[in-house]
């Protein structure tokens, strides 16, 4: 549920029973490009349909249900409703924050603490399921990590049979919004990308993988502080082989797309096994988008997507000045199809960025804006 601190039209439950249907009833292979064509525009509509799909096709008991009976359930069988105005534990329920299709997320009060927190909890069709396995994995990684630029867990609860998480409640909008809203000062811009880098980097210092950076899971609060969201795919690097090339366990079994395809690595697009260096390729789409307003990657259909990744140079920045070719030599090195000739981890980004920033200092100012688009 990537943003889901920020209320977003929802779409209509017509419109998601058409599009479920139309996308079931296509072979497994085609139905990511057909839904993408479906949804043009439409992220909501598009991100609710690929969590129901992706809940359907991943467990057993999902398969002895009709298809559209099933997705329809995931929206409507679920406490939302119910849980506004109600006290579970301690915890206060004020409004629905954010839907996907695992699950809600609710601006609550701490009647203890006196407090507002974010829960995040399943929808009730998944409560038996793997998900709630996932949940828990999920609060457990991102816990792990005390990061200021990173949302803040606060506990795990159990509610009756349903499992939740905790969180810090964060206000601001999504870092996609941001960008959408057209060019960012450069003191701004880069001060936001040291945040988000530094992060990252936290995280893979305590050996975890996030796995889908994106702007969507980045959050950016009114005085500008960042908060790193939704470690629901997280990967978590072990020490049990000598073999880099397998060093991954995963801390949940996943039970959605497994990751945003325009900011895949290339071998996470393969299937292969991920280091710290295949967050390090997703950062760097993140920061070319940061800096020129558009993706890298960006493609009319997933395939052309992929291809792209897998095998495409991105236009360089319209270099205004020699400080702007040297950052944009960090993001090339990022964005390098084999991992070996990326940085290691977003660490090595982040001393990298903080040489170059120190460099030109004095050059950025909050009048300048950023007007170093693509070519």
């Amino acid at each position: 549920m990537p943003g889901y601190f920020v209320k977003s039209a929802m779409p209509s439950s017509e419109q998601i029973e058409e599009v479920f249907h139309a996308v079931l009833a296509r072979p497994a292979a085609e139905r990511n490009t057909y839904l993408r064509e479906s949804c043009s525009n439409d992220a909501g509509l598009y991100e609710e349909i690929c969590s129901l799909v992706a809940a359907w096709e991943g467990d057993q008991d999902f398969l002895n249900k009709p298809a559209l009976e099933t997705g329809l359930a995931l929206l409507t069988d679920s406490p939302s409703e119910s849980l506004v105005g109600k006290t579970i534990n301690n915890y206060k329920i004020n409004s629905l924050l954010g839907r996907g299709g695992m699950g809600e997320v609710y601006l609550a009060y701490d009647l203890r603490l006196e407090r507002k927190v974010a829960l995040k909890l399943l929808s009730r069709p998944l409560v038996d399921g793997s998900a709630k396995s996932q949940i828990i994995n999920e609060a457990r990684a991102a816990a792990r990590i005390d990061h200021a630029n990173i949302c803040q867990i606060y506990g795990l609860e159990d509610f009756e049979d349903n499992t939740f998480i905790v969180m810090q409640y964060v206000q601001g909008i999504t870092l996609a919004d941001l960008i959408r809203k057209g060019p960012v000062s450069r003191k701004h811009l880069f001060d936001l990308i040291r945040q988000i880098v530094s992060a990252v980097g936290q995280a893979h210092s305590q050996g975890i993988i996030h796995r889908d950076l994106k702007p969507q899971n980045i959050m950016v609060t009114p005085n500008g502080q960042v908060k790193l969201l939704d470690f629901g795919l997280a990967m978590s690097i072990t020490t049990e082989t000598k073999d880099p090339e397998k060093k991954i366990k995963r801390l949940s079994k996943v039970r959605a797309v497994p990751g945003t395809i325009r900011y895949m690595s290339p071998e996470q697009l393969r299937g292969e096994d991920l280091d710290s260096r295949s967050d390090v390729f997703s950062l760097g789409t993140l920061l070319y988008e940061m800096v020129s307003g558009a993706n890298p990657f960006a493609r009319n259909s997933d395939r052309e997507v992929a291809s792209a990744i897998l095998s495409s140079v991105p236009n360089p920045f319209r270099q205004g000045s020699d400080r702007i070719a040297r950052f944009a030599s960090i993001v090339q090195r990022c964005l390098e199809k084999s991992p070996k000739e990326r940085y290691d981890s977003a660490n090595e980004v982040l001393l990298d960025f903080d040489r170059w920033l120190r460099r030109t200092r004095s050059h950025i100012t909050k009048s300048h804006q950023c007007t170093c688009f693509a070519g």
